[in-house]
């Protein structure tokens, strides 16, 4: 009986987990791609371009607390730069509301922001 449990282990969870792996690794480098993109657009001062890299890098992810804002800093100082103030703070406030409860970094991003 353990065999059997073991070979069906084998069998069939271990490629299930591991295909798992597989996909979000692919996952991460298709949205690490898109963010790099994203910086080498900004870069360049194609901030239209850049920003069309950045929504799809968010949209593409499973972000966790500290990435997100980031994202949308990008964005907002891509909006900025273009001369779109009401956008970029737009996208700044919804960065901000991601870390509210964080002072350090609420500031961090507004000075981000500001330093543009």
């Amino acid at each position: 009986m353990k065999k059997i449990i073991s070979v069906i282990c084998y069998v069939i969870l271990l490629p299930y987990i591991f295909g798992k792996y597989i996909f979000n690794l692919r996952k991460i480098r298709k949205i690490s791609t898109q963010l790099q993109y994203g910086n080498n657009l900004y870069n360049a001062k194609r901030y239209e371009e850049a920003i069309d890299y950045y929504k799809k890098a968010l949209r593409n992810t499973t972000i966790n607390e500290y990435e997100a804002p980031l994202y949308k800093l990008n964005i907002a100082k891509c909006y900025k730069k273009l001369g779109n103030n009401k956008d970029g703070s737009y996208w700044l406030d919804d960065a901000i509301s991601e870390v509210k409860d964080d002072s350090e970094m609420v500031s961090e991003l507004k000075k981000q922001y500001n330093a543009e």
